[in-house]
């Protein structure tokens, strides 16, 4: 199923990308992005459960932020916009979310704005 890997990889299952365990268990889905699994930004990428988006660290794959978000973006800096009241509309062949009531968090998952 993957090639050797230490403690986590990122595979493919069922059309999603997830983060397994050496005991192959899924962890959690990672957030796709344009058609491939999300980027490290600031050592945390995207993740998603029941449709909400959190943050995991890149490196020991621990989840740091809960999922909760409808919409969220990569960190920059040390920031991320989030929101919960947001919309995912259509330009083109790709998508943008648009929002009245995006939130800046921390690393932590602070609210700062």
């Amino acid at each position: 199923m993957t090639d050797t890997f230490r403690n986590h990889a990122v595979v493919l299952k069922d059309q999603d990308f997830v983060v397994i365990d050496r005991k192959e268990m899924v962890l959690y889905q990672v957030f796709k992005y344009d058609n491939g699994p999300d980027f490290s930004v600031d050592g945390l990428f995207r993740i998603v459960k029941d449709g909400k988006i959190g943050y995991a660290d890149a490196k020991t794959y621990a989840v740091v932020i809960q999922p909760g978000f409808d919409c969220a973006f990569p960190f920059e800096n040390g920031l991320a916009r989030v929101s919960n009241n947001c919309k995912t509309e259509k330009q083109g062949e790709h998508s943008i979310w648009t929002s009245d009531d995006w939130k800046t968090i921390d690393k932590s998952g602070k609210i700062i704005q």
